[in-house]
């Protein structure tokens, strides 16, 4: 089992970022399934290895596991497109599986290759891993923070509004009938695709009326 961090320049965060990675280098054969692993809001990529049993259900499981940098970004894009903070929804979905792809032996079928998170992590794993649902095969949501719709807009910009990260979802009656609301997501008016929830509950979702 090998644990390693990587720093390089992303080009679509517009600087340097780090992730670390977990691979199964001497439990399973090559190329690795996948997990791009995100974590919580005030949280960073370090957060999984020092606060739970990763590495070794990894280990376990045969399986690389990819742990980004999220920053507090909610891993969406920003509105402003040619502004200075970049886009962490095109890194999450694009960038960082082609350079952990170019880096290491990881496969490249859609059915190897997941993505999940908690609380943010699992709003940024449900939003992203649909969006770009023909790159993973699966999404796990553990405690998403997917409540900013799911709310009174009183409550949402008061109590669940706690360090000021409504503002990484923007005015929520526009947003509201867009791909940044999870429910309208999962349920397939925009991506359908296998969704894993905590637990042994599991949904597919299919689309809809168009939307």
């Amino acid at each position: 089992m090998a644990v390693v961090q990587v720093e390089f320049q992303s080009e679509t965060l517009k600087r340097r970022t780090a992730f670390q990675a977990i691979l199964p280098i001497e439990f399973a054969p090559a190329p690795y399934p996948t997990l791009y692993l995100l974590h919580g809001l005030t949280d960073n990529s370090s957060a999984w290895l020092q606060n739970t049993r990763i590495r070794m259900w990894a280990e376990k499981m045969g399986l690389a596991v990819i742990l980004p940098s999220g920053e507090n970004s909610f891993y969406l894009d920003v509105p402003v497109k040619d502004g200075c903070y970049g886009d962490f929804s095109e890194y999450i979905g694009r960038e960082l599986v082609e350079v952990t792809r170019r880096m290491f032996p990881l496969s490249d079928r859609r059915e190897d290759t997941f993505i999940g998170g908690l609380s943010m992590g699992g709003y940024g794993a449900c939003r992203n891993g649909l969006k770009y649902c023909g790159t993973f095969g699966k999404v796990a949501m553990l405690s998403a923070a997917v409540h900013f719709f799911e709310n009174s807009r009183e409550w949402v910009r008061t109590e669940g509004n706690t360090i000021g990260e409504l503002q990484c979802i923007g005015d929520l009656d526009a947003m509201e009938h867009t791909d940044r609301n999870p429910r309208l997501v999962f349920l397939g008016y925009l991506h359908p695709t296998r969704v894993e929830m905590a637990g042994n509950r599991q949904c597919i979702a299919e689309r809809a009326n168009t939307f």
